[in-house]
C-alpha cells in the first residue's frame, strides 16, 4: 500500500503473516483444481500477499459452477501462431485497414478490459508499442482498427485451418471473448477481457473462447464479470505466466438474481460497432430499459438506459471515458454481491492487488462531458501532458479548451481533428464510488449475502 503522499508503506504488517493449512488447501483446490475431488495434498499454491484477501477466494471458491461445466457448449482456441501461421501461408504481414468482407486478425495490443478496439496498429508497426488508442467517441459504426496480418491463402484453405467448435462449426462464426495471452501483475489489469464478432481471428499471444448461439446470454456475462475486478484478481491469484484454455475453464459463473444488470453492461461496453448488433439483439431484455446508474451525475445521464431498444445503433454503446469508467466501478461492485464478496473485501482488493490501477485512478482528470482531459496513464495525443494540463487546471466552468491532433486511427490517411475539453475538471475516488454503488443495489435489491 501507499500513503498519503504516494509513498510505499515498507514496515511490517500482522496480516502479511497467511497460515495454510488443510482448510485453505482444500479451498485451493477448489478455486484452481478439481472442485468434485478432494485433492488438497496435490493442489497448486495460490499467489495471496495478505490474510484479508483469503476470505473473498474461499467465497469464490464455494461457486458450484464454472466454464468448464458447461462443456460442449465453449469452445477454446488459441488460434493461429504468429510465425507458424505466416510459415503456413495462412496469414501474411500486411499493416492495413481491413475492408466489411475481410477476416480480421487480432494481435495482443488491440484488446482491453471490455473495449475490442482499445488500439489500432500504426502505420509502420514493428514493436508491441507502435500502436495508438482508438477515440470511442469519433469512430463510425462500421470502424475496424488497422492490423498487421492478412488472410494469406484462399478462403477454402482457410475453412480448413479455421479451429472448430465441438459441433464441428468454425470457431470464428460465433461471438467470443478473448483475453491477453501474458498475466504480468506489475501491470494496470491482467485479465483484459473482451468480446469480438464472428469474422475475427487472432494469434496466439491472445486466449479466448467461443461460446454456442444458444448461450449469448451466458456470453454476455461472462463478458461483465471478466472486466470486473474480482475476476481479475482470481487470475492473479492463480499465479500463471500465461492465460490459457485451463485457467479460463477454471472460472466461476454464479448463478445471481443480478445477471441482467451484469449482462447488460457487458454488452454496453463491449458492443462498440454494427458488427455487435446481432449479440445486442440476441441478449435483448426488457428491463434494460429499468436499469439506471448508482451514481448522481450530470455526465451519467438516465436517458443512457431508457432509450434502449432491441435494435443496436451508435448511441447504444458507451462511449465516454466517464461513462465506461462508472460501468466498470459497477461491474466490480455486481461481482462481488454475485460471488459474496463483502464491500471490505472488494476495497481491499483494490487497495492490496491493484496499486497501478490505484495510482491512476489518483491522477486522471475528466472534464465536464466525461472526457478525460489529463491521466498519469500514457493515452497518446488524446489527453494533455501535465505540465500543459496544470496551467487549465483550475478554469472556471463552461471554459473550453481546444486542441489541434493529427490522427491516423482512422481510413483515408492521417487527419486534423480538434477536440474540445470543458471545464471544470475533476477527479473519480473508486472507493468512495464503490460505497456509493453497494448503497444503491442494496438499497434496489435488499441485503445482498
Amino acid at each position: 500500500m501507499k500513503d498519503e503522499y504516494g509513498n510505499w508503506v515498507t514496515r511490517g504488517h500482522r496480516d502479511r503473516v497467511i497460515h495454510i493449512g488443510k482448510k485453505e488447501l482444500g479451498m485451493f483446490s477448489k478455486l484452481v483444481g478439481d472442485k468434485k475431488k478432494d485433492s488438497w495434498e496435490s493442489t497448486p499454491i495460490v499467489g495471496i500477499y495478505s490474510k484479508v484477501l483469503l476470505s473473498a477466494l474461499e467465497k469464490m471458491s464455494t461457486v458450484p459452477t464454472c466454464l468448464r461445466d458447461y462443456g460442449s457448449a465453449i469452445s477454446y482456441s488459441s488460434m493461429w501462431h504468429e510465425t507458424n501461421a505466416r510459415k503456413d501461408g495462412t496469414i501474411r504481414d500486411c499493416i492495413h485497414f481491413p475492408n466489411k468482407d475481410e477476416r480480421i486478425i487480432y494481435t495482443g495490443p488491440f484488446t482491453g478490459v471490455a473495449n475490442p478496439i482499445l488500439h489500432t496498429a500504426r502505420e509502420n508497426c514493428k514493436t508491441s508499442s507502435d500502436y495508438d488508442f482508438v477515440d470511442l467517441t469519433d469512430i463510425p459504426e462500421d470502424y475496424s482498427p488497422r492490423t498487421k496480418y492478412i488472410q494469406a491463402c484462399t478462403d477454402d484453405d482457410y475453412t480448413d485451418r479455421v479451429p472448430k467448435m465441438d459441433n464441428g462449426s468454425r470457431f470464428d462464426s460465433v461471438y467470443r471473448i478473448i483475453c491477453r495471452g501474458m498475466i504480468d501483475i506489475a501491470t494496470e489489469r491482467t485479465l483484459a477481457a473482451s468480446c469480438v464478432h464472428p469474422g475475427v481471428a487472432w494469434v496466439h499471444a491472445i486466449a479466448g473462447y467461443g461460446v454456442h448461439p444458444e448461450r449469448y446470454a451466458l456470453l454476455a456475462l461472462m463478458s461483465g464479470l471478466e472486466a470486473s475486478l474480482p475476476y481479475d484478481f482470481l487470475v492473479r491469484s492463480i499465479g500463471k505466466a500465461n492465460l490459457n484454455a485451463s485457467t479460463l475453464s477454471l472460472l466461476p459463473v454464479p448463478e445471481t438474481f443480478l445477471a441482467p444488470e451484469i449482462r447488460l453492461r457487458g454488452l454496453l461496453l463491449n458492443c462498440l460497432t454494427k458488427p455487435y448488433a446481432a449479440l445486442w439483439q440476441s441478449c435483448w431484455d426488457e428491463s434494460y430499459t429499468s436499469i439506471g446508474w448508482s451514481k448522481r451525475d450530470p455526465r451519467l445521464t438516465a436517458i443512457m438506459f431508457t432509450s434502449l431498444t432491441d435494435e443496436w445503433n451508435w448511441h447504444t454503446p458507451l462511449r465516454t471515458d466517464y461513462e465506461r469508467r462508472q460501468a466498470l466501478v459497477e461491474l466490480d461492485v455486481l461481482a462481488s454481491m454475485a460471488l459474496g464478496i463483502t464491500l471490505d473485501e472488494l476495497i481491499d482488493i483494490y487497495r492490496l492487488t491493484f496499486t497501478v490501477l490505484s495510482g491512476y485512478e489518483d491522477d486522471t482528470w475528466y472534464d465536464a462531458n466525461g472526457r478525460i482531459v489529463f491521466s498519469k496513464k500514457n493515452y497518446g495525443d488524446l489527453t494533455y501532458k501535465r505540465l500543459d494540463f496544470e496551467k487549465i487546471k483550475n478554469a472556471p466552468a463552461g471554459k473550453v479548451f481546444t486542441r489541434t491532433i493529427t490522427d491516423d486511427t482512422q481510413p483515408g490517411g492521417p487527419r486534423e481533428r480538434t477536440i474540445e475539453y470543458v471545464a471544470p475538471f475533476d477527479k473519480c475516488d473508486r472507493v468512495e464510488d464503490y460505497k456509493t454503488a453497494w448503497k444503491f443495489f442494496t438499497q434496489k435489491y435488499g441485503d445482498v449475502k
